[in-house]
């Protein structure tokens, strides 16, 4: 339980980072939206997708590649900090899809796309992440590597559905 708590904090660090490129999406997005300037939309649409995957990944490799000190800091038990590392990887990869997933978001919502990112959120957590986490935990018995499965796999679907819908409304 230590070591998913520990986790979901090193969640809210990129939590922060893609509600902030949310924002940022609906304001600049909607902005030229309104003012029917497609050229800034689009504009703002690349520099979006391109901030947003290049701070994922430094995000990411730090989560990924600083685990084992990271998490080194909470206990000297070696299985628990090979637990916490190896849960790194996982939230490294989470914090790819998850950033995109908010670039997406933002930008759908500054046009007025409300309805695609309720069904995506609907399906990836409803659906994919519920799904997952009964077959996972109460059927395979994983335990928290289920959770991490489930949480990737909800993040990615998620990801992948706004980034479909964002290549058919701008």
């Amino acid at each position: 339980m230590a070591v998913y708590s520990i986790g979901m904090h090193l969640l809210n660090v990129n939590l922060a980072l893609g509600t902030g490129f949310q924002s940022a999406g609906v304001a600049l997005i909607g902005r030229c939206y309104g003012a029917s300037d497609t050229r800034g939309m689009h504009a703002y649409k690349r520099q979006m997708v391109r901030l947003g995957i290049i701070s994922a990944s430094v995000l990411a490799a730090l989560i990924i590649l600083g685990g084992r000190w990271f998490f080194g800091f909470f206990s000297q038990d070696n299985a628990f900090v090979t637990m916490g590392t190896i849960s790194c990887i996982f939230i490294g990869l989470i914090t790819m899809s998850q950033t995109l997933k908010f670039v997406y978001s933002g930008c759908l919502q500054g046009v007025g796309a409300m309805k695609e990112v309720m069904v995506a959120s609907i399906i990836s957590f409803g659906g994919v992440n519920l799904g997952t986490l009964i077959i996972l935990i109460l059927l395979v018995k994983t335990g928290i590597w289920g959770v991490w499965i489930a949480a990737l796999l909800a993040q990615t679907v998620q990801a992948v559905m706004l980034y479909s819908f964002f290549k058919k409304s701008l």
